[in-house]
Formats: C-alpha cells, structure tokens, sequence
C-alpha cells in the first residue's frame, strides 16, 4: 500500500497568497462593510452578486487578522445566503436540462460559496483554538451549499471542492482537539447525498432526500483519518495534493475519481433508511420521526430503498 505523503500540521490546500497592498475600495472594517452592504443594488441580483464576489476575492488577497477576517466573513455569508435565496427559483423546479444562462447562474453560486469557503480556510490556516474551529466549519460549510447548489441545478460539484472537503476534514480532525465538532455533521451530509446519486433525482426528491439525510446522518461514524483501515463497516480513505488533483500518494487508488473518497461507515445509516423504508412500505405513518411524517409519502418508498442498498453495499465500493 503507498503511504500518504503530505503534511498532518498544516492546511494543504493552495490559497491566496495576502498583500497589503489592497484595494483602496475595499470595505475592510466592519463598519465599512456595513455600510457597503446597505448600498448593494439588491434589486438587482445579478449586479449584486458580481459585487459580493468581487469583493470576496479581494478579502481573501488582504493581509488581515484572523479575527478580523472571521468578522468580515460572517457578514458577507449573510449577503451569498441572500443572493442564493433570490436565485434558487431559477434553478430549482427547473424541466432538465436546463437552459444555458441558468446553468450559468448555477455556477456563479457555487463560485460564489467556493470563494467564500476560501475565505475561512485561510483562517483555518492561520489561526488556532476557537477561530481554528471557526474557520474550518466556515468552509466546510460553504463547500457543501456549493455542492448542493451543483445538484440542485443537475450538475456534478466543479473539480476540486471534494479535495477541499477531505482535506479540511483531515485537517480539522488533526487540529481540533475538541470531542464534538458541529461541522462533522454537514460533512456526513455530503457524503451521504453524493452516495444517494443525486444527479438522478428531481430538486423535490433532493429536498426529501436531505431530510433523510439530515435526520439520520447523526448516525453514520466519522473515521479518524490518521488511523484509517480497510473495514466491513464501508471505510473510504484518499487524500488529495495541494495542486487540487488526486495526489500519487493516497491510502487507496480510487481511479481519479475524486468523489468516491470518503472517511464514513455508512453501515448505521443503511438500517435506519430499510427501516424507515419499511414503515413507509407497511403504510405506518405513525412509526415515522415526527419531522418526516408529512414530507413522505408511498411514492418515497423507492427513493428510500435505494438509498438503503447504496449505502448497504458502500463497503464494496472501490
């Protein structure tokens, strides 16, 4: 087996490099930013996203203070989180395919979250304690809306925001000392919608698909990557270079597919899905978690078997 070369300390991903040589425009103190935001033109949401991008990419080449930096994010992700509500309609409940201006608006929301993501991994990378765990759950975070964007609009995620995922997992793992950690929870999402396959389904079946997900994932086991084995509960172990491309020296070949690597036993998650399947099948509404029982309906049921035998038989995948 081919050992993993790479640093366990630090964040291996290629970022931005920072200057203070900036931008004069720049809104670079919270009280700047907010009065910058009160001058978006938000009848406009395309204007406005050019902007809020725009301005995201100049944060991330900015010599700032961690703390600093965490402040200014924390009120742009606000701004993306809008942007993205006004432009969902033109995405979702969409016939496939879908034309091309709206595949373009789907790809500058996930450039969006993607940028906003880069933002919090520089703090991960330059911080410690609190803003540490501040800084990968941001990203973390970004990534997987960016993901879900990508699926939403019947597109694969853009090439490297799997990489990114892995590696801050791996990263956030080694780091953060703390036992419970509230990001490990959106990660375990991700995994489980890509495992649900979900260029195949409606943006309705998505929807229900992440309540599942979201109800269930608590279930499914994160595996410390740093002592990662082959195992029949469906470990998945790569780790990616810098370069954003599968690295030559990964724990497992997973054929440059990039997707299939995964630090999940999926095994908990596959019983609670037959079962929940099950009830559906027995027409037992009543069984149901209160939060799923008006949102599933019999035409659910063979969604939910697919998801069971996917994630049953995640152990076999290479």
């Amino acid at each position: 087996m081919t050992k993993v070369v790479i640093s366990p300390d630090r964040l291996n991903l290629t970022l931005p490099t920072q200057s203070s040589h900036v931008d004069p425009t720049l809104p670079l103190s919270v009280r700047e930013l907010d009065a910058w935001v009160r001058n978006l033109p938000t009848a406009d949401v395309a204007a406005t996203t050019r902007q809020v991008y725009q301005a995201l990419v100049g944060t991330n080449g900015c010599r700032l203070t961690p703390q600093l930096r965490h402040a200014l994010l924390e009120r742009h992700a606000m701004q993306v989180d809008q942007i993205r509500s006004a432009l969902l309609p033109h995405f979702t409940g969409q016939p496939h395919p879908l034309p091309r201006a709206n595949r373009r608006i789907v790809r500058s929301l996930e450039k969006l979250f993607r940028t906003l993501a880069t933002g919090y991994e520089i703090i991960a990378r330059e911080a410690d304690d609190e803003l540490l765990r501040h800084g990968v759950a941001g990203a973390v975070g970004a990534l997987c809306d960016a993901i879900t964007v990508g699926y939403l609009g019947y597109q694969t995620p853009a090439p490297g925001v799997w990489q990114e995922l892995h590696e801050l997992y791996r990263f956030g793992t080694r780091n953060d000392p703390t036992a419970i950690r509230p990001w490990h929870a959106r990660y375990k999402e991700a995994l489980l919608l890509e495992l649900a396959d979900p260029n195949r389904l409606t943006p309705a079946e998505l929807h229900l698909v992440g309540t599942v997900i979201r109800t269930f994932a608590p279930q499914a086991q994160l595996m410390d990557p740093a002592a990662a084995v082959r195992t029949s509960g469906g470990l998945h172990l790569v780790v990616f270079a810098a370069d954003g491309g599968p690295a030559d020296s990964g724990d497992y070949d997973l054929r440059g597919d990039p997707a299939r690597g995964r630090f999940l036993d999926t095994n908990p998650v596959a019983e609670h899905l037959a079962q929940l399947a099950e009830h559906l099948g027995s027409q037992q509404p009543s069984a149901l978690p209160p939060v799923l029982r008006d949102q599933l309906s019999s035409r659910s049921l063979p969604i939910l078997r697919r998801l069971a035998d996917l994630y049953a038989r995640a152990a076999e995948i290479d």
